[in-house]
């Protein structure tokens, strides 16, 4: 007899062994051999056979085979049903018909003793007995059966040997029932469709005639048949309260099928048989029917399910058989326990959890699983390794279950009870202990032998290279479940958890060689190249179509195995045309495999490696913050970070970057060995992420008194910094699994922008160093500015699929690794010729020049952050600068403007923009694509490249003339970007004015269209607006009368137009009071006295500024200085166009002159009087507040107060004084432009407009305020003074006409 594979129904029937019935010598074959795998043909006695089975109508046979399985009592009754049956045979064999009694057997008796204590020899026994007396006393042990049936001898060359017969037949008989029970219910659901199929309801005759008709005879059609009705075996078995044992609960058939998982066979050649064909049984109904209706199936009266869960930790402890070479017993009852320990249900009926014991069982498979692991033999054995993984992977997840929301409270009690059973037992730290820690007499750990094993294994002993992955992930669930622990000890109180956690953290951190150190180093993450399976990769080429059809998914656990892909050897040979060589492709396949085997389980441990090292790293700190009393030896100081997260480094280099980087490891003895393999990026992932937590622990700083050590030095930081970059470059040297690789440069990026936030002193670029490794720095440099050109959008559903997704994140950490970097060597005030060096190299490179191109691209694409990196790329260097200049990047954002003004036109046109026009929004693009033209057109680029530059920004502006036009207006909206729209307007103006003799430039700016016309009207407007009102209407002093009049006057001389000077709208309506409560400012007004602008202070009622007010008032000073500038780069363009009006207005300009000198120098002598008497201040804030005089926090506070006001009037005054210097210039320039037209009209407007405002502010003599600087001063006195001039000529011009 041979058993075949056990029977799971998860993912496809796996059938019994079809040629494996009994010996030559059998007379017939098993059940199922009979009719194979597919369902036997109608009127086939196969046929019959599965049909009386699944019948619920007219079906014995199944009835029968329940019965045989629950006589007895089941499982439990075998041994009992052989007492009881070896006395009955006994008795028929002695006495046959002849009833027993004393008188008859006394003498058969007494010779039968005396020859089997060898008193009697057999001539004796054999003269004292009859014939008939001798054969009454032979047994009937069934010699042949013995001989010759399933090898139930312990010696099969010894026949005759003694034997249980009752056993042997009672186990016979229930391993045939339930194999019976397997090929049926393999076979239901091909035999349902073909019963779905048919047209014809399902016949069928009680008894098996197989004579054909006797012609001219009607016998043959009258024969008995029945209708038959078929249900699936699930159905059945779960209804069959059988009627052969009445209604009782206790008698179903389910929980007694269970029971047989645990049973050992003694009869048997294979003695777990009975126990895999009935978990066969189980494992089809498991997946078959809902969880919580199987369980109660499968327990039937025990509610709490003790028996099932008995019977399932026998059989998990059944010794796996030696020939085994298929599914094991022990491997299906793990796999699934696992298959639904993750099942979310809030019922405690879980049959993993009941399994596992949390359902109250003291015999449960966690106990079994825990003798199992205890024992390194069974993980260790290629037969076991398997297996002993799955038992790491339980163990992990029982562990994980603490964290569960909505865990059965029942669930939740019995899984802490088996944690704290693990930590009694010391488990955890035993078993790291174990496999990552040296063994006696000074022997490599089993993790380091394994791994060397597995680093240069050429995969010849297939058995040994499984059993290697299977330790590898034994190892890395182990490391899981550690770290799960350590972060549940953290929510745990007691002075016990407390030292558990201290433990932890000594064993794996505070020990002379640290275990997670020694790990880091012994972990594989490679094979070395040049091997055999190496070769075999590289030997043959297969081809896309063959790798499509051939390939599939990774079978496993999906959290380890998601995404890695195998090759189906028979489909790829299959697919293979008769010129290609199968006998390469089968070497290819099988390499493949296990080259994705072995990628797998080192990604599995270095992921689990890094979870450790994270958790024990962040959880530390904050167990040490709240902890009174820390053990000094288990403190964690930050060199041990320090170490760690340069090991991470130096295991992430590539060979070739070892040597130029080794030397700033701060790692003694470390040698090339420790990067001996190329990684695979997948092993890499993890320990990148392992590199930025640890920088975030490594630059935390350290609270006084804090046990974690003294801050690391700058050139610890330096030194970090120098092999993140190493590891960015060997990400860009390896060419394989290049998304991969990717995701591992990105995030390194971000650590590498965490660590250059420290670099206040230090350069990452020292003087002297190496051209090696400034060769790395431009290697990492260029493989950043590549992964980082792909899109990156503010919204998620912007991007069209999950890998675009991705590759924004990718390329978003990368820029900021990329601009922390240039904004680095940027910020070096000291010029550095490596450096420069650098720098040269750098954007001298063919990779970075295509990458900047792909870069500027995506300015049309709607990327929001890229103009952000552009700039850092201007600021870096001239050579940056060129290299965007003329990589087209003015094109892209004119193109990204027309197609903005274009939907913005289309909108306007339409009914919604009727009234929305007034809330349309600035492109959210606009501050950087403004920012990055501000940085280009501020850079040193040749005159041509300015030029062309200039020429397309302001093509830009006008594209822009709308949204301009409503940001200008609807100041102070957004104040920010309004500041960047003038200053970027200012650049462009000036850029073209220096240029204004080119051919390029032309008739630009001297032809003006409506775009060009709306841009300057609005920035008229906001110029007059600002400079009129640089304070609220309502603080500022009166204008001059004779300014008011020319006002009037001309306003008088509109005949169609009305106009209202009565109510005055300024942009101080729209600002809000926020911030602390300041002293009104002055400005200049005669009622802006001191004590009127304390008496509101403390934000009493009436209260009429505010910090927040004196920031909107700086705001828009220098707002209205760049709007200046701007005017004043504009008027030689407007000399071109030869109008003969001026250029701009002379009340406006008179308004903003008188307004912004007035309160400059108002501020100057608030500053003068707070400068010679401070006392003065302090005291009458005092006594016009509500405090306290002798409370020194109200004193303090009015205090800062006054330095604040202080600050704000310093600020604001130099601005404002400025301003009036430039209107001065402005009305100058404009001036000595208008005397070469002779326009009496525009003349007297002008002068009228001005001289009021000339007399009243003095600027000729007395200058405009506070400039802080006598040279500004002075140039100011003298243009007000030449502006003076330029107004007698024209007074006398126009009066002598």
């Amino acid at each position: 007899w041979q058993e075949g594979p056990i029977q799971d129904f998860r993912n496809e029937f796996v059938y019994s062994q079809e040629e494996g019935g009994m010996n030559s010598a059998a007379a017939g074959q098993m059940l199922e051999a009979s009719f194979g795998k597919k369902v036997p043909f109608p009127k086939t006695p196969g046929f019959s056979i599965l049909t009386n089975i699944l019948s619920t109508n007219k079906g014995l046979l199944f009835k029968i085979i329940m019965k045989l399985l629950a006589e007895h009592g089941g499982a439990n009754g075998v041994q009992e049903c052989n007492k009881m049956i070896s006395s009955e045979s006994l008795a028929a064999s002695l006495f046959r018909e002849t009833p027993p009694n004393l008188a008859s057997t006394k003498k058969s008796m007494d010779f039968h003793a005396q020859q089997r204590l060898n008193v009697l020899d057999e001539p004796s026994y054999k003269a004292a007995l009859s014939t008939v007396q001798q054969s009454m006393l032979r047994p009937i042990n069934p010699l042949l059966l013995i001989s010759c049936s399933d090898g139930g001898c312990s010696d099969k060359n010894e026949k005759g040997a003694s034997l249980d017969d009752a056993v042997l037949w009672r186990e016979r008989t229930l391993v045939m029932s339930l194999r019976i029970l397997c090929a049926a219910a393999a076979r239901e659901e091909e035999f349902m469709q073909s019963l779905r199929s048919s047209a014809v309801s399902l016949s069928i005759v009680p008894t098996l005639l197989f004579k054909g008709p006797i012609h001219g005879s009607m016998t043959h059609r009258f024969v008995d048949e029945h209708k038959i009705n078929i249900s699936k075996m699930t159905q059945l078995l779960t209804s069959s309260t059988s009627v052969l044992h009445g209604t009782n609960r206790s008698n179903e058939i389910l929980p007694v099928i269970a029971e047989y998982v645990g049973y050992n066979a003694c009869s048997l050649v294979n003695p777990q048989g009975i126990a895999a064909n009935s978990f066969s049984i189980i494992s089809y109904v498991s997946h078959g029917m809902p969880q919580v209706e199987c369980i109660r199936s499968l327990c039937g009266d025990d509610i709490n399910g003790v028996r099932l869960t008995r019977a399932f930790s026998k059989g998990l402890s059944l010794p796996v058989p030696e020939a085994d070479d298929g599914a094991n017993l022990r491997d299906v009852i793990l796999d699934l326990i696992l298959s639904n320990v993750g099942i979310d249900n809030n019922s405690s009926l879980n049959f993993s959890l009941m399994m596992l014991g949390l359902s109250g069982s003291s015999h449960n498979c966690f106990d079994v699983i825990l003798n199992l692991v205890a024992d390194v033999d069974f993980v260790m054995n290629p037969a076991t390794s398997s297996a002993a993984t799955k038992c790491f992977e339980l163990i992990f997840r029982v562990v994980e279950l603490g964290s569960r929301v909505g865990l059965p409270e029942i669930a939740g009690t019995h899984q802490l009870r088996l944690t704290e059973k693990l930590r009694r037992s010391n488990f955890w730290h035993s078993q790291v202990v174990r496999y990552m820690g040296e063994r006696g007499g000074s022997a490599p750990s089993i993790l380091h032998e394994v791994s060397r094993y597995f680093r240069y294994d050429q995969g010849q002993d297939v058995n040994v290279t499984n059993r290697n992955n299977d330790v590898l992930h034994s190892i890395a669930w182990l490391l899981k479940g550690l770290a799960v622990e350590t972060r549940l000890l953290m929510n745990v109180r007691g002075l016990a958890a407390k030292n558990q956690f201290q433990s932890i953290i000594g064993l794996l951190l505070s020990h002379r060689d640290p275990l997670l150190l020694s790990a880091l180093i012994d972990v594989p993450l490679g094979q070395e190249k040049g091997g055999t399976i190496w070769e075999k990769l590289h030997s043959w080429n297969p081809s896309a179509d063959v790798l499509r059809k051939a390939k599939a998914p990774m079978k496993g656990v999906a959290e380890v195995c998601s995404g890695y892909e195998v090759i189906d050897v028979d489909i790829m040979l299959g697919n293979l045309d008769s010129q290609q060589p199968k006998d390469s492709a089968q070497d290819w396949a099988l390499a493949w495999n296990v080259f994705v085997e072995r990628s797998c389980a080192c990604s599995h441990i270095a992921q689990a490696w890094g979870d450790v090292a994270r958790t024990a790293f962040i959880c530390y700190p904050v167990f040490l913050n709240m902890s009174e009393q820390v053990d000094q030896n288990m403190a964690m100081n930050k060199r041990v970070v320090l170490e760690m997260l340069c090991a991470i480094l130096l295991r992430l280099l590539n060979p070739s970057h070892f040597d130029a980087l080794a030397q700033y490891s701060f790692l003694p003895g470390i040698t090339g060995d420790i990067v001996a393999e190329d990684v695979v990026p997948e092993c890499a992932v993890p320990l990148c992420n392992a590199v930025l937590s640890l920088t975030e622990v490594l630059l935390e700083p350290s609270s006084e008194g804090d046990v974690n050590g003294p801050e690391i030095v700058e050139e610890d930081t330096a030194r970090v910094c120098m092999l993140i970059i190493g590891a960015i470059s060997s990400f860009a040297s390896n060419e394989s699994a290049a998304s991969s690789n990717d995701l591992c440069g990105a995030v390194l990026s971000c650590a590498l922008a965490r660590v250059l936030t420290t670099s206040e002193t230090w350069c990452i670029i020292s003087e002297n160093m190496p051209s090696r490794i400034l060769e790395i720095y431009a290697n990492a440099t260029s493989y950043l500015f590549n992964i980082s050109a792909s899109p990156v959008y503010a919204s998620q559903d912007q991007y069209s699929n999950t890998h675009d997704l991705q590759r924004g994140n990718i390329a978003l950490a990368a820029r900021s690794g990329l601009s922390s970097l240039f904004g680095h060597l940027n910020s070096l005030e000291t010029d550095d010729s490596m450096v420069e060096l650098f720098c040269s190299k750098l954007f001298t490179l063919e990779s970075v020049r295509k990458s900047a191109s792909r870069l500027s691209q995506l300015i049309a694409a709607d990327d929001n952050f890229v103009a952000d990196l552009l700039q850092q790329i201007v600021l870096l260097h001239t050579d940056g600068a060129r290299l965007l200049a003329t990589s087209g990047i003015t094109s892209e954002l004119l193109s990204f403007a027309h197609s903005y003004a274009t939907e913005e036109k289309k909108y306007l046109s339409s009914h919604m923009g009727v009234s929305g026009a007034a809330s349309l929004k600035s492109p959210p693009v606009l501050n950087g694509h403004l920012s990055l033209l501000n940085v280009l057109l501020s850079s040193p680029l040749p005159a041509s490249d300015r030029t062309a530059l200039s020429i397309d920004t302001m093509k830009i502006f006008k594209e822009y003339s709308r949204a301009g036009e409503r940001l200008l207006q609807s100041y102070p909206s957004d104040t920010e970007l309004t500041m960047k729209f003038l200053e970027t307007l200012y650049l462009t103006y000036s850029s073209l004015k220096k240029a204004a003799g080119s051919v390029l430039v032309g008739n630009l700016l001297a032809h003006v269209d409506e775009p060009l016309m709306n841009l300057e009207r609005s920035l008229l407007s906001i110029t007059y607006n600002l400079s009129a009102f640089p304070f609220p209407n309502e603080l500022l002093p009166p204008l001059p009368i004779g300014l008011i009049n020319v006002e009037k006057i001309h306003a008088s001389q509109m005949k169609t137009v009305a106009t209202s000077l009565s109510v005055v709208s300024t942009w101080w309506d729209n600002v809000s009071d926020s911030g602390a409560p300041l002293p009104t400012p002055p400005t200049g007004s005669s009622d802006a006295g001191v004590l009127q602008r304390y008496n509101t202070y403390n934000n009493r009622a009436g209260s009429t500024f505010s910090e927040g007010r004196y920031q909107h008032a700086v705001q828009s000073a220098k707002c209205l200085d760049v709007a200046l500038m701007v005017l004043l780069s504009r008027v030689s363009f407007v000399a071109k166009r030869n109008t003969g009006a001026f250029s701009v207005d002379a009340v406006a300009i008179a308004k903003g002159l008188c307004r912004c000198s007035d309160a400059s120098r108002a501020i100057e002598d608030r500053l003068a009087s707070m400068k010679s008497h401070p006392e003065e201040d302090i005291t009458t804030l005092l006594s016009s507040s509500i405090v306290n005089p002798n409370s020194q926090g109200d004193q303090r506070l009015l205090s800062q107060s006054l330095q604040l006001e202080k600050e704000y009037l310093v600020e604001v005054g130099s601005c404002l004084g400025q301003c009036a210097e430039k209107l001065i210039s402005l009305a100058l320039q404009d001036a000595r432009r208008m005397s070469e037209y002779e326009n009496d009209q525009e003349w007297a407007y002008f002068v009228g407009a001005m001289t009021p405002a000339l007399d009243h502010t003095q600027v000729e003599s007395k200058g405009v305020g506070c400039l802080f600087d006598d040279t500004i001063t002075e140039a100011c006195k003298l243009n007000a003074q030449a502006l003076c001039q330029e107004l007698e000529k024209m007074k006398a011009k126009f009066l002598r006409q």
